[in-house]
């Protein structure tokens, strides 16, 4: 419908002449990349992946219809459009829809203007970036580098459990969470 729209208007900003969607990235490489670490890019306007692992729902994309340009001006092509599914570390998961396949890229990323539009929040916080939907925390991308990095590896997450919890409780204070362990209701860990 969009394109659509474009092409009865006679194209517009950000689109070529052939009326094709041409989005803006740079190829972030980085020497010691985690093939299962996303950039939590607070620039990116689309959700981008370098791999189909976790892809479903396909829809295909025609040559040349989705174009991004990287660091040295260079296309590079969407092959399709998916929904992606992100498990995260704590049993969440992200199913980031309209995430266009670009095997050329060295980086997944993760749109936050995307994600706010399904409801979810960001604060920086701690060095990093903490991602939450309704006041409950989901997910923390933390800085390496220079840029949030989300990483969905159990080893690397470095938040402690009371502090998860805290998050995924609303929020509520130190004392409250010590008689909700004490009492049993909060087994799942140690407290902190």
């Amino acid at each position: 419908m969009y394109l659509a729209s474009l092409k009865k208007d006679g194209g517009g900003k950000g689109t070529s002449a052939a009326h094709t969607l041409v989005v803006y990235v740079i190829d972030i490489f980085l020497a010691n990349s985690y093939i299962n670490s996303w950039v939590f890019d607070t620039g990116s306007v689309a959700y981008i992946c370098n791999t189909m692992l976790g892809m479903i729902r396909c829809r295909s994309i025609e040559k040349g219809e989705v174009d991004f340009r990287v660091g040295n001006n260079a296309r590079v092509a969407a092959l399709n459009i998916r929904t992606m599914q992100l498990h995260l570390p704590l049993g969440f998961i992200f199913e980031l829809n309209n995430c266009y396949f670009v095997p050329n890229l060295s980086r997944n990323i993760v749109s936050p203007s995307c994600l706010m539009k399904d409801g979810y929040s960001f604060t920086s916080k701690d060095n990093g970036c903490v991602i939450s939907k309704n006041d409950i925390f989901v997910a923390y991308a933390s800085i390496v580098n220079e840029l949030f990095i989300l990483n969905l590896d159990d080893a690397r997450n470095e938040l402690s459990p009371t502090y998860l919890w805290h998050c995924r409780l609303g929020h509520i204070i130190e004392n409250r969470m010590k008689r909700l362990h004490d009492d049993g209701l909060l087994t799942s860990f140690d407290f902190e």
